[in-house]
């Protein structure tokens, strides 16, 4: 392979220190001559000190160029090795190859774990340059770390080479560019770095009449400031650049490459947050359950829209927007909020309409809606106005009727295709039930979606109408099926209590070998295929397509039923006695004006109504889910047979349309195999990295050198107090229990449950715990809903709870106040 020694190359090729000189290079920027030994390249001594002599007659630099090297978020400064000053051929042969293994040293192997970045895809690459006679050098930041929004451009400036600015082995000035304005902070520089007498470099002292004398004069810094806006617009990234200038004042670029930790600061802004979605698509998503997400977001909400009368011609102009009301972050699915306003803006009353819907999505910072652009066509006059409400009422008083047709075409679909054997059916049939249930279900989920709006409306009107007593009202709604599977657990409980033979099976065994015994006992095998047939999709990360259901994995049934076969107490009696307790003490508490009373008692009827029917409509939708996976997976299968997939799971690393499209013959690429190594890779260093912000913006291409990280600090709370947001009253003094998976021991005895995040899979859980503490959620969310329905005390949203509070630590909640107290001693409550 021949050395590299015009033109361009590819990252791959010269490494990122050598892409970025070549880039330099072509701007036209001043940069010292170089050439680049690329990665992999066997170079004999002889090519290598030719190449050294026409380059030029004086020392070189000898720089490390890694592959991952001077990326946006993966800068690797100080990593690799550097080799100044280099005058002999032996000095050469030897610097190189002291670049090459520095590559292996531990401190790189460290970065790269860090990083999530495989080590051994990480190849080198060497620069030779001719060394830049510096009489003065350093580092420019076209942007401030600490304000990137001030426009500043910081220049640091020491005497000598600027090995000693970056090591921070020479004192060294501070010139603030903005504009024509300078701004210089001059210091007593006491040493620097230098070319040794001996060859190579040393720390040296400074002069003593240059130790207060300027480095660089203030056309010299709007000189290089200039040049770092020129590298800063090229990229699309605020630059970190190594610059020297010599005895004649001639200035040279040495390097340039992202400013790490600073996005773009130019391009459309998108905010992002994943409040409440965090309860459906926790953790890192696989791209099959991302992409008919996407696609369901869209579909529905432009349903939404139709229903709500915004013309045909207002929804196409916003396509883009219902085409992004989600987006996947480092693996991780995002609400990006700016489609939500939007599409809030296409509909009257947007101003109350979106302070709803950051109620109910759990948005803890509130936007500016005129950041939402008005809508282009349609207008916004009165008659308008009048249509949008007229349409928004006709929708309340046609929405019984429309839920029940849905019920009916849903029960329909659904017994159509549960009970098939999707594993033996052929791909075309599988592909063709799959676009059946789109067009039958997802193409008419208008019902659930309206259904949610109201629910989000007259939650809210019934919150400042109520005296803060809301969620006390909405206890005891019968007919919620989201409690039914642990109401059927319970039942079956109180049977194993009176059977000496069950509940012996239970005491002997674990949960393993209890599963393993299931057919020895006529009853209760009969009670968990009914229980595994009717709820075996509502489980742990239900709406993702890569979770196991409890039809793949029943352990979690059994250990749920341990837990209340050991708790006699805990009864679907009881449970409903204390609902309904809750219920009647806080109707005759509210305070209403008698004058008010009859819109207090229909806005009620509607909060009822529209919540319970919110949590039914959300199991018909785990349902689709489940199919939907079913069938997704039995096509895996037959990606299998065909050769295309090694295992069939691995079908969750592939689009819904590239799915489909290989059975149907409309994608562009079938290879598979090769396919979705690359996606595991990329969604494996997805997990090792740091997840992005809950909430933060990204500036023009998202994924173009955006940090994903919030522009807030996080505060985590003092004290001995934290406060969120009260779900369901009651005082519960207790100790806790915090659990990050339903999945962790969850022998829970009246014990105050702490975790991040709940999803209906984690409802098993809720009778046997006496409180419930959550980090996320909202009012709406479905641990507030169910924990409300069963009568838990409940407080959600509490921001650093899980960094606060430990395992069997003393705490006091008031669901009411939405308050928990730390540290505190006495008896269990």
């Amino acid at each position: 392979m021949e050395l590299i020694k015009e033109g361009m190359a590819p990252r791959a090729k010269v490494g990122g220190k050598g892409a970025q000189l070549m880039a330099l290079r072509e701007l036209g920027m001043p940069v010292p001559e170089f050439f680049v030994i690329p990665v992999g390249a066997d170079v004999d001594r002889d090519t290598l000190v030719s190449a050294r002599r026409t380059l030029c007659s004086e020392p070189v630099a000898v720089r490390s160029s890694a592959v991952a090297e001077d990326a946006s978020t993966t800068s690797f400064a100080g990593q690799f090795d550097t080799v100044l000053c280099v005058e002999t051929d032996d000095a050469l042969i030897q610097a190189v190859e002291t670049c090459k293994l520095s590559m292996n040293s531990d401190r790189v192997r460290a970065y790269c774990e860090h990083h999530g970045i495989d080590p051994t895809e990480n190849r080198m690459a060497v620069v030779v340059q001719r060394m830049f006679p510096s009489a003065a050098s350093g580092v420019m930041f076209t942007a401030d770390p600490a304000d990137a929004k001030n426009g500043d451009v910081l220049v640091s400036a020491g005497w000598g080479l600027g090995e000693g600015v970056v090591a921070g082995h020479a004192d060294t000035d501070t010139y603030r560019v903005n504009g024509e304005a300078v701004d210089a902070e001059v210091v007593d520089k006491a040493q620097m770095v230098d070319r040794d007498t001996d060859g190579g470099t040393a720390i040296l002292p400074v002069p003593a009449e240059k130790r207060s004398q300027r480095c660089l004069t203030d056309a010299q810094a709007r000189t290089l400031a200039g040049m770092g806006r020129k590298l800063e617009s090229h990229f699309g990234l605020p630059q970190d650049i190594e610059w020297a200038v010599d005895g004649a004042g001639e200035i040279a670029l040495l390097q340039t490459r992202p400013l790490t930790g600073i996005g773009p600061r130019t391009g459309r802004v998108y905010t992002w947050d994943n409040s409440n979605i965090i309860e459906s698509y926790s953790g890192i998503t696989t791209p099959l359950t991302y992409s008919f997400a996407r696609a369901a977001y869209e579909t529905v909400y432009r349903q939404f829209c139709e229903v709500m009368g915004v013309s045909d011609e207002l929804i196409d102009e916003n396509d883009a927007t219902f085409k992004s009301m989600i987006g996947l972050i480092r693996g991780r699915i995002y609400y990006r909020l700016d489609s939500w306003y939007q599409c809030v803006a296409l509909l009257p009353g947007a101003k109350y309409n979106k302070r709803f819907m950051e109620q109910m999505m759990g948005v803890r910072k509130k936007a500016d809606l005129e950041e939402a652009e008005a809508p282009t066509s349609g207008g916004v006059g009165k008659l308008r106005i009048f249509y949008l409400v007229w349409r928004l009422v006709k929708a309340l008083m046609t929405l019984g009727k429309r839920t029940e047709r849905f019920k009916a075409l849903f029960k329909e679909a659904y017994e159509q295709y549960h009970p098939q054997d999707l594993e033996a059916t052929p791909p075309t049939e599988l592909v063709r039930a799959y676009r059946d249930l789109q067009r039958r279900l997802l193409l008419n989920w208008k019902a659930p979606i309206i259904n949610d709006f109201y629910a989000m409306i007259f939650f809210g009107v019934l919150k400042g109408m109520a005296d803060e007593r809301h969620n006390d009202l909405l206890c005891g709604e019968p007919g919620m099926e989201s409690t039914l599977p642990t109401r059927h657990a319970m039942e079956m409980a109180a049977e194993i209590r009176k059977s000496a033979a069950l509940t012996a099976l239970f005491e002997q065994h674990d949960d393993t070998g209890v599963l393993a015994r299931v057919a020895e006992h006529p009853a209760l095998n009969t009670w968990l295929t009914t229980y595994l047939d009717r709820f075996g999709d509502r489980c742990m990360e239900e709406l993702k397509l890569e979770t196991r259901s409890l039809r793949d994995d029943p352990g979690f049934v059994i250990a749920t039923l341990r837990n209340f076969v050991a708790r006699p107490d805990l009864t679907v009696e009881s449970m409903e006695a204390r609902e309904q307790r809750v219920r009647k003490a806080a109707e005759a508490e509210v305070n209403v004006p008698w004058k008010k009373r009859w819109l207090f008692n229909w806005v009620l009827r509607r909060a009822r109504r529209h919540v319970k029917e919110r949590e039914n409509l959300r199991f018909a939708r785990t349902r689709v889910f489940g199919l939907v996976r079913r069938i997704f997976r039995a096509l895996g299968s037959h990606f299998v047979r065909a050769g295309l997939l090694d295992r069939a799971d691995d079908v969750f690393y592939l689009e819904v349309d590239e799915v489909l499209g290989i059975v149907e013959g409309t994608t562009s690429g079938i290879d598979a195999r090769a396919t979705v190594p690359v996606r595991k890779t990329e969604f494996a260093r997805y997990r090792k990295l740091p997840a992005p912000a809950d909430r933060f913006e990204t500036r023009g291409g998202v994924h173009l050198g955006n940090t994903f990280a919030g522009d807030e600090e996080i505060v985590i709370p003092e004290g001995d107090v934290l406060t969120g947001l009260g779900c369901a009253p009651g005082v519960v003094r207790n100790t806790a229990r915090v659990i990050h998976s339903p999945k962790d021991d969850i022998n829970l005895d009246g014990q105050v449950m702490v975790c991040e995040r709940t999803d209906p899979g984690w409802v098993p859980l809720f009778p046997t715990c006496g409180g419930l503490l959550v980090e996320r959620g909202s009012a709406l969310s479905h641990s507030a809903i169910v924990a409300r329905e069963f009568g838990i005390p409940t407080v959600v949203g509490i921001a650093g709870l899980l960094e606060r509070i430990e395992d069997e630590q003393w705490v006091e909640l008031d669901g009411k106040a939405g308050t928990v107290r730390l540290d505190v001693e006495g008896p269990a409550d």
